[in-house]
């Protein structure tokens, strides 16, 4: 996509322009674009991602998750499909597109979180959170040898088309089949809504007022903040500079990589996750905090600790 100099930005395309080479050799793309420029395009998602955080998470408790998240990634949806037409007018649309994209998925995860707060019992909750928000980890795993693929037989511009097709067919699947509450499901017996009625407890929750003073005077709030925000930043440097670090550095073919070439890059995605694991079960454990069960209609807030902290 990108050449392979630090140039100033301009659209001016490859000559070669051979179809062989949609996807641009380790030395050649379709865009003469300097290394600053590619790196506010690759930042400029999180202008977006960063704002509506807390926003999306106050949108879901007031619109609804399902509203919230139609329109976010419906959103994120156009915008891929869009994004190969901006690039090829002018480097800073698609800077101006991935802002929106980030705007458009920064809903999705404080959405989830409202959303299950709602369908899931809360002994079931952290699991099916945890399974849920995995799909996502997992689609960046995918889409490397995926995108690849399709890079090198169709052209760099049919990963953007193929992933907003499937983006747009999961925004028309939730709005036909997802309903905010339980009891609106048709999907479920009369049993089954009595049992997340119990359980559950939304009603409880509606009307009352945020303790922010609470919450931003909470060591435990202010210890996940920090090892969030430490984990996630070093979570998406490595996804947006990984492929460019494969190519250049390493000299890795992500259209053409060998099968051991994606066994070791597997390999060492997978062998982090297994070293957290292992880390949490001898040294973390989960529980209700004493803090978060003083007052007996507050939510119920499970944190993780090392044992005898």
């Amino acid at each position: 996509m990108v050449k392979n100099k630090d140039s100033a930005p301009s659209n001016k395309s490859s000559s070669s322009g051979k179809e062989d080479d949609a996807c641009g050799s380790l030395n050649e793309g379709e865009f003469d674009w300097s290394k600053g420029t590619q790196g506010q395009i690759l930042g400029a998602f999180f202008y977006g991602y960063l704002l509506l955080q807390l926003p999306g998470g106050i949108l879901s408790q007031s619109m609804g998750s399902k509203v919230v998240i139609s329109v976010g990634m419906g959103t994120v949806a156009i915008m891929t499909l869009l994004s190969p037409v901006f690039a090829r007018i002018n480097p800073y649309g698609l800077f101006a597109v991935r802002v929106i994209i980030g705007l458009g998925q920064g809903v999705m995860y404080p959405a989830a979180i409202s959303f299950w707060g709602a369908w899931a019992p809360p002994k079931e909750r952290t699991r099916l959170v945890a399974i849920s928000l995995s799909g996502g980890q997992l689609g960046n795993a995918l889409i490397f040898p995926a995108g690849g693929l399709i890079c090198h037989a169709l052209g760099w511009d049919y990963v953007f088309y193929y992933s907003g097709t499937l983006g747009s067919i999961f925004v028309l699947i939730w709005m036909a089949w997802v309903k905010d509450d339980p009891h609106d499901h048709d999907g479920l017996d009369m049993d089954e809504r009595l049992y997340l009625y119990s359980v559950v407890h939304t009603a409880e929750t509606k009307g009352l007022a945020i303790p922010w003073k609470a919450i931003f005077t909470s060591a435990p709030t202010w210890a996940v903040f920090i090892a969030h925000t430490t984990g996630n930043y070093t979570y998406y440097m490595n996804l947006t500079q990984i492929p460019t670090y494969m190519k250049e550095i390493l000299k890795f073919d992500l259209k053409a990589g060998t099968v051991a070439q994606w066994q070791t890059a597997f390999g060492i995605a997978a062998s982090l996750n297994v070293i957290g694991a292992i880390t949490f079960v001898l040294l973390g454990q989960a529980d209700i905090q004493p803090w978060a069960m003083e007052k007996p209609s507050n939510f119920k807030v499970f944190t993780t600790r090392p044992q005898g902290v």
